[in-house]
């Protein structure tokens, strides 16, 4: 985002907290403007970190065949996109 800056202060106290929804947990990210104090306060810049329950849930999960038919064009034209150097 132009002219702010993503910090972590409120993950690394929640995480692994049972009576803070997962979602919160994986998701809580704060943007501050470039400027802002909060910026000279040594907080972590967010790292990308999936939650447990999530994981799990996804590990579950049984693609249709509609599901992959529908996700099949985009994964291809990923590919051809990576392949060709136009990440």
């Amino acid at each position: 985002m132009r002219g702010y800056e993503a910090i972590d202060p409120i993950r690394p106290q929640i995480w692994g907290n049972d009576s803070v929804e997962w979602f919160y947990q994986q998701d809580t990210v704060m943007f501050v403007a470039s400027k802002h104090a909060l910026l000279t306060k040594g907080f972590p810049k967010p790292k990308t970190i999936i939650h447990q329950q999530l994981y799990e849930q996804v590990l579950q999960m049984k693609p249709s065949l509609g599901m992959l038919a529908r996700d099949l064009p985009g994964a291809v034209r990923r590919s051809i996109r990576y392949h060709l150097g136009l990440r």
